[in-house]
């Protein structure tokens, strides 16, 4: 696949994210997906978009940098929304949140079939006010 195609495919995951079409999982992941770092396979991806998009329903996340090398690309990104629903067992705090994070794919006959990825999580729970911030 050409380095255009590769960021288009990782770019479709955008539209589960930002528009709630939770069905685009199916269609860019294949079945034996798993992420190395949180274990989540397609079924479990479709779980944690659906519970970030009901916790914020304004949701957008953009890619703000890319790169492919051989089978792989990477992306680095931010999440912006608005807390308003329930999130890690805490009621909705009403505050915005910015999160930033890196995703790893590699892609074998154009599905997903594996990925890394991390995000500041205790960056996004600081700032709803559930962790104290740090010094």
């Amino acid at each position: 696949m050409s380095t255009q195609t590769l960021k288009e495919l990782a770019r479709r995951e955008l539209l589960a994210w930002n528009e709630g079409r939770i069905e685009v999982i199916d269609e860019i992941f294949a079945p034996t997906y798993v992420n190395h770092f949180t274990g989540e396979t397609p079924a479990a991806l479709k779980q944690k978009v659906a519970a970030v998009r009901a916790a914020f329903p304004d949701v957008q996340v953009a890619i703000d940098d890319q790169m492919v090398e051989g089978d792989r690309v990477v992306s680095r990104w931010t999440a912006r929304g608005t807390q308003e629903g329930e999130f890690v067992g805490a009621p909705a705090t009403h505050k915005r949140m910015e999160q930033t994070g890196i995703s790893i794919m590699r892609v074998q006959e154009g599905k997903i079939v594996e990925g890394w990825s991390r995000a500041d999580e205790l960056g996004l729970l600081q700032q709803l006010g559930l962790l104290p911030a740090t010094p």
